[in-house]
């Protein structure tokens, strides 16, 4: 990708914004982490509804730019490895999912990284599929969500045990696909719109409507973003209308699509740029789409695809690793932005042929979730 002036500023800026933040994980269960500013609504009501697809595609055209490689190690992890399934679902900092057991490593974590030497597991009591786990309040317990309602596991007690939320309690939002917090605050991903609680087990609080917003009876949340800084603001991807940006103090709501610059509507996952342990987390805004990545800075998109180094524009999934590196997992594999310009990892790197799902930073390194495969692990040397 050849940078103008101004979109060599904004790559610089974004250097500067990505800031280094570390994770001190102890024990069978680690902590989890999870990832604003005032969007612009666009006018577009052009949707796309691309498909996620398992395999590469042929017609993807070949890279123009390549990055350098992150120098590190890849290691595949399989269920003869410990791992709780070779088709994990990357649900919190260092936790796979299969069904309601969650898996994780066991020990304390090391700095450097190494690849889990073993694996502890635990079952949710209630629903048939865990679909994230969060550690909050900071400290607190680890608050597993379920499509039955969220379970608290208090491991602070001498004797850790469940205290979950279901339709038989009364709680109001079950079928849950998707946790993070803001402070102490849940945010909950539901089947049709973003509930915004001021505790987990009380009184509801905002829940804004997807279908509303965008003005389709088809719309559904994919994963969320959470921003406190520079103002408290949840982002949301959906199936095929872009971003839905809501403002937290306010209640306000403002859209993102391709019309305001993104490669596609379809918006598969969101991650904060920046994840500062004191002043939270902010931009820029990372976006994996069926059309490429992009990344708001507060006032604009930018956008990555294969012509800048992706190895697909199908993107699944987006992180933000602790150096600032960002991390994708395509259809045409794993690949990095180290702020300047992509590198997609294949063979010559030490990648073994497997079709990556999600991608998450961890403790650990960096986890890939493949099809069938097991976990793809990357330990930065």
């Amino acid at each position: 990708m050849t940078l103008t002036p101004t979109r060599r500023s904004r790559v610089e800026a974004l250097a500067l914004v990505l800031a280094l933040s570390g994770a001190a994980l102890a024990g069978c269960l680690p902590s989890g982490t999870s990832p604003t500013g005032s969007a612009t609504p666009s006018a577009s009501e052009a949707p796309t509804t691309a498909e996620p697809t398992t395999t590469p595609d042929p017609t993807t055209p070949a890279p123009t730019a390549v990055g350098t490689a992150i120098p590190g190690t890849w290691t595949q992890l399989t269920s003869a490895d410990g791992v709780c399934t070779d088709s994990p679902r990357l649900i919190g900092e260092s936790f796979v999912a299969e069904g309601t057991t969650l898996c994780s490593p066991t020990g304390p974590t090391t700095a450097p990284p190494a690849v889990p030497a073993a694996w502890s597991t635990l079952t949710v009591p209630v629903g048939d599929r865990a679909t994230a786990a969060v550690r909050f309040p900071p400290g607190g317990g680890l608050v597993v969500a379920t499509n039955a309602g969220p379970c608290l596991w208090d491991v602070n007690g001498a004797t850790p045990a469940w205290d979950c939320r279901t339709a038989a309690d009364g709680f109001p939002y079950l079928d849950i696909s998707g946790l993070a917090n803001i402070g102490i605050d849940a945010i909950y991903v539901l089947p049709a719109s973003i509930a915004h609680v001021p505790d987990l087990f009380t009184t509801p609080g905002t829940e804004w409507s997807i279908p509303a917003i965008v003005g389709g009876a088809d719309a559904m949340p994919t994963r969320i973003a959470p921003i406190e800084t520079p103002t408290a603001e949840v982002w949301a991807g959906t199936n095929g209308h872009g971003v839905v940006v809501m403002d937290v103090a306010g209640g306000t709501t403002s859209r993102q699509t391709t019309a305001a610059g993104l490669p596609s509507d379809d918006v598969r996952d969101l991650a904060a740029g920046s994840n500062h342990a004191k002043y939270g987390f902010g931009y820029p805004v990372w976006a994996a789409t069926a059309g490429g990545v992009a990344s708001w800075d507060g006032s604009a998109w930018t956008s990555y695809t294969t012509v800048d180094g992706l190895p697909s524009n199908d993107v699944r999934g987006i992180s933000v690793a602790y150096d600032g590196v960002v991390w994708v997992a395509t259809a045409g594999g794993p690949a990095s932005f180290d702020g300047t310009a992509w590198h997609a990892y294949t063979a010559a790197d030490g990648v073994p042929a497997v079709d990556v799902m999600d991608v998450a930073t961890t403790a650990w390194g960096m986890w890939f979730a493949t099809a069938a495969d097991g976990l793809l692990v990357f330990i930065p040397s």
